[in-house]
């Protein structure tokens, strides 16, 4: 469940999206998108800056994102937005 979702538009098609939500007082990022032919157009930093005035504008303290590892061009767009790696963890699904 999101408290905001960010509806982005380029060219009048939804070019990218963000769900936003927060927990005692911390702005969680839940899922960042961008539609596959905006990729390479800076839509994702844009996006990124739009999430943080969101945090800004609510007051919350910080902000948080949770992503995987292997999922490279989040890993950069997150790093070379300021966001600092704080944990690691490791999910293991088994199925039975």
């Amino acid at each position: 469940m999101a408290d905001q979702v960010l509806v982005l538009f380029h060219e009048s098609q939804i070019a990218r999206i963000a769900t936003l939500s927060a927990v005692d007082g911390v702005g969680s990022i839940g899922l960042i998108a961008v539609k596959n032919q905006f990729l390479g157009k800076k839509l994702g930093r844009q996006l990124i800056q739009d999430t943080l005035e969101w945090v800004t504008l609510q007051k919350y303290r910080s902000v948080r994102v949770v992503t995987q590892g292997d999922n490279i061009p989040a890993c950069r767009l997150y790093k070379s937005t300021g966001f600092k790696k704080i944990d690691i963890k490791y999910l293991f699904h088994i199925w039975l």
